[in-house]
């Protein structure tokens, strides 16, 4: 093991590890040519970054535990919410394939009010976090994981709903409710999102 030190633009040294001496030298190659601040630097950038951001949208500040998990939901709050435009057009496109879904069993107009409840559902969840506070909020799932669940769980209803009136087939229903299961309708998002 051979071990070099690497200076960041920050100031800062770090100490890096290779298994040879020529291999230390590469890292500190890589690590001078691809420029910037050490890890901690560059954290706390980050999270100064997403603090200006709450104060510059109007967000609220941020409750916890403790000054890490603030400053760690900070930076997923803002990475969240700088995303909502791209979610906000995933929960289109699903609320679109319900629509057409729901089109190939019943006529009229049932499945664009259907189409309505499941994008409405959506952006509630949408237009309400920005104003969600607690830290945990922000840490203990991410937003496409909520959005998804609820976008489930009004699908699914609206499969039963349709089943108890007689507008489709128990068959049906069961196909319904597996295709729209959770983690499908969080793909889906997630490959509009991403």
């Amino acid at each position: 093991m051979a071990n070099a030190t690497v200076t960041f633009t920050c100031g800062h040294h770090e100490t890096v590890t290779g298994r040879n001496r020529a291999e230390a030298a590469r890292k500190v190659k890589w690590l001078t040519e691809k420029g910037g601040m050490c890890r901690d630097c560059e954290y706390a950038a980050t999270i100064s970054l997403a603090h200006e951001a709450a104060r510059t949208n109007g967000w609220p500040a941020l409750h916890g535990q403790s000054t890490k998990q603030v400053d760690f939901a900070a930076v997923k709050r803002a990475e969240a919410l700088k995303a909502l435009p791209v979610l906000l057009s995933g929960i289109s496109a699903v609320a679109d394939g319900w629509r057409d879904t729901v089109a190939e069993a019943v006529a009229g107009e049932l499945p664009d009010l259907y189409r309505l409840a499941v994008y409405d559902a959506g952006a509630a969840i949408l237009h309400s976090a920005p104003t969600e506070a607690d830290a945990r909020f922000w840490l203990d799932s991410d937003l496409i994981d909520r959005v998804a669940s609820v976008l489930s769980e009004t699908m699914i209803g609206h499969a039963k709903a349709l089943a108890a009136e007689g507008l489709i087939d128990q068959r049906t229903r069961d196909f319904w409710m597996r295709l729209k299961n959770v983690s499908d309708v969080r793909s889906s998002l997630r490959s509009v999102h991403l």
